[in-house]
């Protein structure tokens, strides 16, 4: 902190306050620290999403707040030279009182047990008009925050040597981690500062089971690099089932609940799942559960790196259907769905006999991380389907995109399920948002998708809203079923979040229900105000030209309906006038100003004697909108026309200026003041793609047969 600041010394698991003569206020906030396995209980499993909730609540009490920056925050210093694992978030922010930079850190395997977290939150903030008035600028700001950030650390005797702070307990720590008590993301901190790896009877199984997996998939000729099998050394041990090691595992770490190996061999391809156990032992069973998260470590590259992960075991197709078996339960093993209740046993079922169960997912936990895995690798679906009837196949056979009826009713249970991770949910979102015909199964989806658009994570909104546009975009019944689930206020509440992503989603999704002339009546006021309200608090920032392009898109869409346009042009805030400061703004792009002329041209396409809706009124962009268009289409480009490829962007902005201007020369007083001399620049126009297009091409012909005219036409309306 600058030398001139003021404030109470920090104390752990405190907060101060410390300002200076600038008017910038710096609070440091130190949370007590938290066991690892406890985070999940309120998805607090990364530092972004307790970020992002520290940013919602900053923002319910500010207006006009303007995002300027959200992303990860690397922390640049390690004055304590401390071992501990830090990440970041950092929030740049401001609104009409207030400029606001939020620095969360996260200081993880804390000493001396390194089994927990500690969060830290920096905020400095300073009012509006320090800014305004030049005292402090925007990178002096950032500057400011980011050197408090990088050098807050711990306050350790024994900085020199920093493994010391955990030396008295690492018994304790290699008793935790042979218990297998640490998750797969501990297993390389641990081995990379402290060195410690589990015990090696568990450490040489674990790479018997690996290679054995290996060895499998060579004698199948899918192993991509045999010299894999080398790299594990040749006295690692095989076993022709590879699920030999971790009962193994259990029956050395848990005496007595082991059973005789032979006990352990295949089950056979009905796939009725098997539990060599048949234990009771809730510690045995917790044990177990443990060993498969550990494996899974293993497995996806904590033995061999890169060279082998959880890709390389499930996307090859093995001809062997024994072999295909073995793979199965090995996979089955490391998703680990079993029941909460320890007492009962693991039982290693296929995926498809769970299937019947409707409340799977409320009565059994699964391992989070490769159910992802396998969710995005398309195992899953592959697995249903290899023993489904082809009627349920929904042509997923023929259509990587497309997804069966099962599957959906899976992944609908699984964004169901409260054991579900924010990323696992965000996951299933998005390959539903994928996919080809998830409209078909919105049926068995839409239940699960409202209750994930009223989940407090702003990043699991974005992703069901982006999955809720695909299916919109596929099928006019999902609409109707959205508006008669009250999607309006989940839509009033996202646009309200402050988020620039979940508001451009969001706004899109609003796009695609305005489409439908019945939707339309039910967009009630608080939705309308909500959406001019955004109009006038958003600037036109670069970064916030996708927002304004949709919401310019809304706007138009909603003036389809005689009422809300009425209501509209009426307004105080006066949008169009907005639109036009917007089209004219030199920050404004190609995409954008083509919304903000589809809006303009919805306002003012109608009879009226309302000065904002008024064709003289809109024609004051007109300049512009030639300007434009002639650099689109230059004079020294004319014999090149008929060759002239426009881009996507390019397409929409002409085609809407066709129309802009189509609609605007109804008037033949403006078509005689603002257009008179644009004939050369609609023949160059009528000669590309545009005169072939169904939209442009007797436009472009009733423009070029008018506007001549309109030099000796008379003025009027």
């Amino acid at each position: 902190l600058r030398a001139s600041s003021t404030g109470a010394r920090m104390h752990s698991s405190s907060s101060a306050v410390h300002t200076d003569v600038r008017g910038l206020t710096l609070k440091v906030q130190i949370q007590e620290p938290r066991a690892l396995d406890t985070l999940y209980l309120d998805d607090s499993e990364h530092i972004r999403w307790v970020a992002i909730r520290q940013r919602q609540s900053v923002l319910e009490e500010l207006t006009g707040v303007l995002i300027v920056r959200n992303g990860f925050y690397l922390k640049k210093m390690n004055l304590a030279n401390d071992l501990s694992s830090w990440t970041g978030w950092e929030v740049f922010l401001k609104s009409d009182t207030l400029v606001m930079v939020m620095i969360s850190l996260r200081r993880k395997y804390v000493p001396p047990l390194a089994d927990s977290v500690q969060d830290i939150f920096l905020t400095l903030s300073c009012p509006k008009h320090v800014l305004d008035e030049r005292a402090v600028t925007d990178d002096e700001m950032l500057m400011e925050a980011r050197l408090a950030a990088d050098s807050f650390s711990p306050l350790v005797n024994r900085y020199a040597e920093p493994q010391r702070l955990y030396h008295d307990y690492l018994e304790m720590i290699q008793a935790k981690l042979d218990a297998l008590l640490f998750g797969e993301d501990a297993m390389p901190w641990l081995k990379a500062s402290l060195g410690l790896e589990p015990e090696p009877k568990l450490l040489a199984w674990a790479k018997s089971f690996v290679k054995s997996i290996l060895k499998i998939l060579n004698e199948e000729s899918v192993l991509q690099s045999p010299s894999l099998l080398k790299a594990l050394g040749e006295e690692t041990a095989t076993e022709k089932d590879p699920m030999v090691f971790p009962y193994r595992m259990v029956n050395y770490r848990c005496p007595g609940h082991g059973v005789d190996e032979s006990q352990a061999a295949i089950g056979g391809p009905g796939g009725g799942g098997r539990n060599p156990l048949e234990c009771t032992d809730e510690a045995a069973n917790a044990f177990l559960s443990r060993v498969s998260k550990y494996l899974t470590y293993c497995l996806d590259g904590g033995i061999l790196g890169p060279r082998f992960a959880l890709t390389d075991l499930t996307s090859p197709w093995i001809p062997t259907p024994r072999s295909q078996a073995k793979i199965d339960e090995v996979v089955g093993f490391l998703l680990h769905i079993r029941p909460k209740d320890w007492r009962k046993p693991f039982v290693n079922k296929q995926i498809r006999l769970l299937l019947p169960d409707p409340n799977i997912f409320q009565h059994n936990t699964f391992n989070d991380r490769v159910m992802q895995s396998l969710v995005e690798l398309g195992w899953i679906e592959k697995a249903i389907m290899r023993h489904a009837p082809k009627s349920d196949h929904g042509g997923a056979g023929n259509d990587d995109k497309h997804i069966s009826f099962g599957y959906a009713r899976f992944l609908a249970r699984l964004i169901m399920s409260e054991g579900a991770s924010i990323n696992l949910k965000a996951s299933v979102c998005r390959q539903l948002g994928g996919a080809s015909n998830a409209s078909e199964h919105f049926g068995e989806l839409c239940g699960a998708l409202l209750k994930t658009c009223a989940h407090s994570s702003v990043f699991l909104r974005t992703n069901t809203t982006i999955a809720l546009i695909t299916m919109c975009a596929e099928e006019d019944f999902v609409k109707d079923k959205l508006m008669e689930s009250g999607i309006l206020v989940r839509c009033i509440k996202n646009i309200r979040s402050g988020d620039d992503d979940l508001t451009r989603y969001t706004l899109v999704l609003l796009t695609h229900l305005t489409k439908d002339a019945a939707t339309l009546p039910l967009m009630g006021k608080e939705v309308r105000e909500n959406l001019l309200m955004l109009l006038e608090k958003t600037p036109s920032l670069e970064s916030k030209q996708s927002l304004l392009a949709e919401l310019a898109s809304v706007l138009g869409q909603l003036c389809n309906n005689d009422e809300i346009w009425k209501t509209m042009v009426e307004d105080p805030m006066k949008p169009v006038d907005k639109l036009i400061a917007l089209y004219k703004s030199d920050a404004s792009n190609l995409r954008l100003r083509s919304k903000v002329i589809f809006a303009l041209r919805k306002f003012c396409d109608r009879r009226t004697d309302l000065p904002q809706a008024r064709k003289e009124n809109i024609a004051k962009i007109h300049k512009e909108v030639i300007d434009h268009l002639e650099k689109l289409f230059p004079a020294q480009a004319l014999d090149k026309s008929s060759s002239m490829v426009l881009d996507a962007d390019s397409t929409d902005f002409a085609v809407n200026a066709v129309m802009l201007l189509s609609t605007l020369c109804k008037s033949a007083k403006v078509m005689h003041e603002y257009f008179a001399g644009i004939h050369d620049l609609l023949l160059r126009m009528s000669q590309t793609q545009l005169g072939a297009l169904d939209s442009t091409r007797e436009k472009l012909h009733w423009l070029k047969e008018r506007i001549p005219m309109a030099k000796t036409s008379e003025a009027g309306s």
